[in-house]
């Protein structure tokens, strides 16, 4: 990345936005309004990656670590419902 390259700075904010880190985003925006104050595209940008990244706080959320949450708990849709599809046989079954 150029370091006087505003562009650059946008993009990689914008790809920080989609996986979910708005503080790093924030950062890159902030950035890119340095080397353009007067650029109102970049401070709105960076107003937006400002407001993502505090609601993100508020909700403690850490997109890294949670990334697969959402799979817990849901059936694997290729295993037939009681199996355990995780190898090794046994499931929930007890030995007599």
């Amino acid at each position: 990345l150029q370091p006087s390259w505003v562009k650059g700075y946008v993009r990689k904010g914008g790809a920080l936005t989609r996986m979910g880190k708005h503080e790093e985003a924030r950062k890159a925006y902030l950035k890119a309004t340095q080397l353009e104050p007067h650029n109102k595209e970049v401070a709105a940008l960076l107003e937006q990656s400002g407001e993502a990244a505090r609601k993100a706080a508020e909700e403690g959320k850490d997109w890294e670590q949670d990334l697969w949450s959402d799979d817990e708990g849901e059936p694997d849709a290729q295993q037939p419902a009681g199996t355990s599809g995780g190898g090794g046989g046994g499931g929930d079954r007890v030995a007599p």
